[in-house]
């Protein structure tokens, strides 16, 4: 027999804990559970029964395993985006629905993990929970990986007993995350597949083409009308600096067609965020409305969530500022944290910190009021997104066509302006 000391929550859904005598981590699981007691957590207690200290050496407190701190290039190197964050919170809540073993359960899940990222987190995560730490406080160690709602929300989630529906909730969240990017990427992928065909086709004109029209030209094989040959001077002149800068050329057209994937595509990470270019994705052409309701309805769910979780408020609205993905609403998240803090209304703190939405600030300042703020905010996210879907799918309608119509004119510009005159010949 074998001590296991043990987390759960019992039927009056107060956190308990204690040790149990079983022979192995199944039987006591099953003692547990025929206790009537749910989200139960077994470790094997340092304090073992058997013989003293001096007959089987050192005591187990300084054998036990040591708790393993990750580098920070460890941390940096095992962010996760959100369809590999959607995976690693489902696993979890699979494990805590079904009362597995939580350390030996991560180190099998880990093995079967679709992304490497998610394997590295994954490990990780089993050691520092094979070493006693609670779940929250694994989580806690890997601030790359999992946001700062995820975290707080799981250590809420462990101080009310309410693991499994904080796991719920932060799937939810992940896979509504990993849904708008996956939605964002597909809006994009056209009109940029477009402007790249149209990008080396004009290379190709332009390097190719140009010179060997010059050369006709200058050697009176045909001859240019004043508009066209200015014109085509013009193409002349871009021919020779792109010929001899190909290589910048091709460098900027790739730090421009990454920097609107940059701007457009949202990411769950910290890294590279500029509040410039946050305010910017909010009032951009065309995407500044869907990235605006893309971020009020994180904000609302995130903000559901926290409330849901019994966390105070003031944490829960800079924490839902950051969730929202946008410095402009985080920063905002702050600002109404502190009127909170001061003894403001949640309604009124929302309009005096800005970048919130009339109807957003009166419905959430009555939700409050009738004690449904939870529900409220989480009606109010569905609006967002269904409002964000409807934006998406104009813009969708929208992009294509108008890209279309914009570099048919460019390149139907090109094409003519060269092989006008040799038309205008065999014409004659």
């Amino acid at each position: 027999m074998a001590n296991y000391d043990y987390r759960a929550v019992n039927g009056a859904g107060e956190s308990v804990s204690g040790t149990v005598q079983a022979d192995n981590t199944a039987d006591a699981l099953r003692m547990l559970k025929e206790q009537g007691l749910r989200d139960v957590y077994v470790g094997k207690s340092a304090n073992q029964p058997g013989p003293p200290a001096e007959e089987t050496g050192p005591p187990l407190e300084e054998s036990a395993p040591p708790i393993i701190k990750p580098t920070l290039g460890s941390l940096r190197n095992q962010s996760l985006g959100w369809s590999e964050l959607a995976e690693l919170n489902e696993q979890l809540l699979g494990l805590v629905r079904a009362g597995l073993p939580l350390a030996p359960s991560i180190a099998a899940m880990a093995r079967y993990m679709s992304g490497r990222q998610g394997r590295g987190v994954a490990k990780t995560l089993e050691r520092d929970v094979a070493s006693g730490l609670s779940l929250a406080d694994a989580l806690d160690r890997q601030p790359a990986a999992f946001p700062p709602l995820c975290r707080a929300m799981m250590q809420a989630g462990e101080a009310s007993g309410s693991v499994e529906r904080v796991l719920s909730c932060l799937t939810d969240y992940s896979r509504a995350m990993a849904e708008t990017r996956n939605r964002v990427v597909e809006t994009i992928t056209y009109p940029l597949v477009l402007v790249a065909a149209a990008f080396m086709l004009a290379m190709f004109m332009l390097v190719k083409v140009v010179p060997v029209f010059n050369e006709v030209l200058m050697n009176g094989f045909l001859e240019y009308d004043r508009p066209a040959a200015v014109l085509f001077g013009a193409w002349v002149s871009l021919s020779h600096f792109v010929d001899n800068h190909v290589q910048a050329v091709f460098i900027a057209f790739l730090i421009a067609f990454a920097a609107v994937i940059w701007l457009c595509v949202p990411r769950p990470a910290g890294r590279l965020r500029f509040r410039w270019a946050d305010a910017f994705r909010l009032h951009m052409p065309l995407f500044g409305r869907l990235n605006r309701m893309g971020a009020m309805s994180q904000f609302c769910r995130a903000l559901g969530m926290l409330v849901e979780a019994r966390t105070p408020l003031p944490e829960a609205l800079e924490l839902a500022g950051a969730a929202s993905g946008n410095l402009v609403v985080e920063a905002a998240g702050r600002r109404a944290m502190e009127q909170v803090k001061g003894g403001g209304e949640l309604g009124e703190s929302l309009i005096r910190a800005g970048s919130f939405d009339a109807s957003l600030c009166w419905l959430a300042q009555n939700g409050e009021n009738q004690h449904t703020l939870a529900e409220t905010l989480q009606t109010l996210a569905a609006t967002y997104e269904n409002n964000a879907e409807r934006q998406r799918r104009w813009v969708l309608m929208a992009l294509g066509p108008m890209t279309t119509v914009v570099l048919g004119l460019f390149v139907g510009l090109m094409f003519f302006s060269v092989y006008g005159p040799l038309i205008a010949g065999m014409m004659n």
